[in-house]
């Protein structure tokens, strides 16, 4: 079963903390708000915790990182669920060592000291069975293969594995996808029940191509056939050309909703090849959960 040979997809995606004021006892306006990014708001359980600076500090730089644009201060107090002056604090701590600055009128975004996050990705390692199963699965269908994870409403893609005949790849662990545009996110949100379902998805869904699904109505039904089915598929929902195909992983102690993807070009989409991408899959997915993956809770 080796179709599409060297091609490749994208899942587009939303494109030493120091000392002084980070050590403020300022409490928070609101509740922290987390936001996916199809706009659902995730209500954090850090209310219990004592250190407000520094989880406004954490929200800062996910909140930037997954902008495609400077944020001003009052636009990052109010993602982040802090006041201005907390805020603008942490935001001068942060830009002190290099992880944000400040882009003039415009607001703040990611600076280069960012770049040593990235570098430190490698040294987590995935755990070797899960590597080892994503690659034969890759080998076997030539395709780029997919393990992600349930975030709010997005799908975060937390190891990969593609075919060495592929020219370029620009999936990338980090990732991240709109769940309605995408195989993952409907085969993981079929896995909640139906409160979860209605908690998690917001009314306004957002759009990736022209083929993403934005009627909820319409992707809550092709959720429910993906609960029936056992497995999803989509259709260009995140990038014109593509198709893919997913089915949800029992990882046992692993407590986020966790799934297995295989991308393909629409020149072979047909019912039979993807019966047979369907059933690696599902071998693939048997395999991990008898592997019992150590350390999957990293991912």
């Amino acid at each position: 079963m080796r179709r599409g040979q060297g091609r490749w997809f994208i899942y587009s995606s939303f494109h030493d903390l120091r000392g002084g004021a980070l050590m403020s006892n300022e409490v928070t306006t609101r509740a922290p708000i987390r936001r996916s990014s199809g706009g659902g708001e995730i209500k954090s359980e850090s209310s219990r915790y004592s250190a407000p600076a520094a989880g406004c500090a954490a929200r800062v730089l996910l909140t930037l990182a997954r902008s495609p644009i400077p944020l001003p201060i009052a636009e990052l107090a109010r993602e982040t669920g802090s006041s201005k002056s907390l805020t603008f604090r942490v935001l001068r701590e942060l830009e002190e060592v290099d992880l944000v600055t400040s882009a003039g009128g415009r607001g703040y975004h990611l600076a280069h000291g960012v770049l040593e996050f990235t570098g430190a990705i490698g040294k987590l390692g995935e755990p070797e069975e899960l590597t080892d199963i994503l690659r034969e699965l890759s080998q076997e269908s030539g395709q780029t293969v997919n393990f992600g994870v349930l975030s709010g409403f997005d799908v975060l893609i937390t190891a990969k594995q593609q075919p060495e005949q592929a020219l370029v790849s620009v999936t990338y662990v980090g990732a991240r996808v709109p769940a309605n545009c995408s195989a993952l996110g409907k085969v993981l949100l079929a896995e909640l029940d139906t409160t979860e379902i209605e908690r998690v998805v917001p009314r306004s869904l957002p759009s990736l191509t022209s083929r993403s699904i934005t009627d909820r109505t319409e992707f809550l039904r092709e959720v429910d056939e993906s609960r029936t089915a056992g497995f999803a598929v989509d259709l260009e929902g995140a990038i014109l050309g593509r198709f893919a195909i997913a089915v949800p992983v029992t990882l046992p102690g692993y407590k986020k909703r966790a799934g297995l993807a295989v991308t393909g070009s629409m020149d072979d989409y047909a019912p039979e090849y993807v019966e047979q991408l369907h059933t690696a899959l599902s071998r693939s997915a048997r395999r991990l959960t008898r592997a019992r993956v150590s350390g999957a809770e990293s991912l």
